[in-house]
């Protein structure tokens, strides 16, 4: 009986899931990013920090 991964199916499905993974992490940290650029209260909390 031959290993899962050997089946061309399995391995497209693998690369599939592991490409997903890795876009849905990358979409995170864009996500993040971008709504912490925009924060209006940033510089008071940096400030505020600060002393």
């Amino acid at each position: 009986m031959r290993s899962w991964l050997q089946r061309p199916e399995a391995k497209k499905y693998a690369a599939d899931v592991a490409l997903f993974a890795l876009s849905q992490v990358a979409f995170y940290f864009a996500f993040k990013f971008v709504v912490s650029s925009l924060d209006p209260t940033k510089a008071k909390r940096q400030e505020a920090k600060a002393k």
